[in-house]
């Protein structure tokens, strides 16, 4: 009976059970190892997520350990060797490692591959993954709300592939591996057609880098800005409004109420026109709870008799604030949105990026 139990454990679970995530990285450790090194860089993971033969609970656990390996929580023990796999204890990451496994396979069996499923693309569904691609999905987040159907015109299937309609061009994307399925954005069973809009922004941006990256999904991991993406994505050019003046003290009161009229005149005509804006947090300054630092946002309405801007967070996030909502406590949010008035969002925010009308040059994430 103990030699059984033993041998349970080690395979990570009773027969027929899903096996432990860091049985499966020991076991796939010199396939992942491509250098020969003894430990695993990100890069190395990140190309094995881009590799299509990898599948299933593999794929979930290397997902898994690159999500362990970049948190800042808890990390993993660094280098990441077999020994870090092996018994990464310390601060309760085993615990994480396997949590994070369990997500990742549950993605990988559960997303369907379809393109796009019955119902009409929703801002609700959308929710950011385990990638920094928020520049990305803001501005497409505010393409879905102002339009959820004519999303799809941006995608069609030839050959055998999806293209993706960015850059100004038309972007073959290799069908979507396990991996990236496990890592990407979802979509609460909507298709995977946003996992095919980030990996076509990845591709555009390797092949516009001196030194591409090992994988699209590394490269729009590196982050980027919301304006450029905004403009890769609709062919116009964006403009930009800086709130870095409201961070200063020596702001003169008639400055600021300058400053603020000409925001309130943008979000109105680009609301109007339905155009899009995204906006920017910085990663130093206010910190407000509820809202990320360093992240992208959409900007989804703007109400002129209240003063209101409307936003949305990639993530689809939802936050009750312990106090009363402002910038002490946050705003009252779900799926992702909540409101602000105007004289706070420039607190807030480090800038805004405004979609204009005016067709723009060659573009890349």
């Amino acid at each position: 009976m103990k030699v059984a139990l033993i041998l349970m454990l080690a395979m990570g679970g009773p027969p027929g059970a899903d096996p432990a995530c860091r049985a499966l990285l020991l076991e796939s450790f010199p396939r992942l190892d491509s250098d020969s090194s003894g430990s695993l860089s990100l890069e190395e993971m990140d190309k094995a997520l881009a590799d299509p033969s990898l599948k299933g609970s593999h794929a979930a656990a290397v997902a898994a350990l690159r999500r362990a390996a970049r948190t800042r929580l808890k990390p993993l023990p660094a280098p990441v060797t077999r020994e870090a796999i092996a018994k990464p204890d310390p601060d309760n990451a085993g615990a994480k490692l396997e949590s994070h496994y369990a997500s990742a396979l549950k993605r990988i069996r559960e997303t369907p591959r379809d393109l796009f499923t019955n119902r009409a693309p929703s801002l609700a569904d959308i929710h950011q993954g385990r990638v920094g691609d928020c520049f990305c999905l803001a501005p497409l987040g505010g393409w879905v709300h102002r339009d959820g159907d004519s999303v799809r015109a941006l995608f069609r299937s030839r050959d055998g592939h999806v293209e993706v309609h960015a850059c100004g061009r038309w972007i073959a994307v290799p069908a979507l591996t396990d991996g990236e399925v496990a890592i990407l954005a979802t979509t609460t069973g909507g298709g995977t057609w946003i996992n095919y809009y980030e990996k076509a922004m990845g591709l555009a941006r390797q092949q516009g880098d001196k030194k591409p990256s090992v994988s699209p999904v590394a490269a729009i991991g590196r982050g980027g800005s919301a304006g450029t993406a905004m403009q890769a994505l609709t062919g116009r050019e964006s403009a930009r409004f800086s709130c870095s003046p409201f961070k200063q003290p020596t702001l003169k009161p008639d400055r600021a109420r300058m400053l603020l009229d000409e925001l309130r005149v943008r979000l109105s005509d680009n609301m109007a026109g339905r155009l899009l804006a995204c906006a920017g947090t910085g990663t130093t300054g206010v910190k407000v709870p509820g809202i990320l630092g360093n992240h992208a946002y959409a900007v989804l309405d703007y109400d002129p008799g209240a003063d209101m801007v409307t936003i949305w967070n990639p993530h689809g996030n939802s936050f009750t604030p312990k106090g009363k909502p402002g910038i002490t406590s946050g705003y009252p949010t779900k799926n992702g949105v909540f409101s602000l008035p105007t004289a706070e969002a420039v607190v807030v925010f480090t800038g805004f990026s405004f979609e204009t009308g005016d067709p723009a040059g060659p573009t890349r994430p």
